[in-house]
């Protein structure tokens, strides 16, 4: 690796700003009068429709990430739904509830929550070292699909995922129950792991963290291990390779080696 790519790749990320959700929240705010303004005081469909159009532009404004953009699209209209609907509160509260235990944490990381596409895990299979007792750790696992799906195909490999949300991880860990412990999955923040125990780190995570995460990987990796991340490139990094998915809507595979001098914190 260059030099010029190594300080790419190990300079840290500038302090972020204000949480996205906060930004959500405050844009909502100032387009709702806007929205009222350019609606001529139109509280039904047109006003509705200005609102989600300003929101839906705005968000590009405040820096929000591409996938906010259906989020503003629809907040304010399904409101406005939901409040016509007239349901009892406890329907309500159910479903924040259960979209927290499904998204916790998206606002502070800016990752949602995604799904690896089954050409996917074959990908990574052939990406294991062919060595005895492979070691892979999905960054952000999900409901342990990859690595439980990866402890099937390879029974001599150790795979281990790390989730953030409840309830994905909940569905995660009975998933790796019945594999003898050939995978696992940890509830926690996978910024706190350390990747220095694995041949393969597995990332399907968002534009947002990957300078991080690749001097993560860097200062952590032994040489020669691999980071792959699925759809998001590390920016200002070259891939070894990049791999196309079959599925046109699975994205392609960035595979990162990890060159021979370890960064140090």
């Amino acid at each position: 690796m260059s030099n010029a790519l190594r300080q790419a790749a190990t300079r840290p990320e500038p302090a972020a700003g204000w949480p996205p959700a906060v930004r959500a929240l405050l844009l909502h705010a100032l387009c709702v009068p806007l929205a009222w303004v350019f609606a001529g005081g139109d509280g039904t469909s047109w006003w509705l429709a200005a609102e989600s159009l300003l929101a839906a532009g705005g968000g590009l404004l405040f820096g929000l990430a591409p996938w906010w953009l259906p989020i503003n699209l629809l907040f304010v209209p399904a409101l406005a739904l939901v409040l016509a609907a007239d349901l009892h509160p406890g329907w309500g509260f159910g479903a924040f509830a259960l979209m927290l235990l499904c998204y916790w944490g998206v606002g502070r990381t800016q990752v949602p929550l995604f799904f690896s596409a089954d050409v996917a895990v074959q990908a990574l299979l052939g990406l294991l070292p062919e060595t005895p007792r492979p070691r892979l750790i999905d960054l952000g696992c999900g409901n342990g699909k990859v690595i439980a799906r990866l402890a099937a195909a390879r029974s001599d490999g150790r795979f281990h995922g790390v989730e953030y949300a409840p309830l994905p991880w909940l569905a995660g860990w009975l998933r790796c129950l019945p594999s003898g412990g050939r995978c696992s999955l940890r509830w926690g923040d996978f910024w706190t792991t350390d990747l220095s125990g694995y041949d393969v780190a597995y990332a399907y995570l968002s534009p947002v963290p990957m300078a991080r995460l690749w001097h993560k990987a860097v200062a952590e990796m032994r040489p020669g291990t691999l980071l792959v991340s699925n759809s998001f490139a590390v920016p200002g990094v070259v891939p070894e390779a990049i791999i196309e998915l079959e599925e046109a809507w699975a994205g392609r595979l960035y595979v990162y080696r990890i060159a021979g001098t370890r960064v140090q914190r």
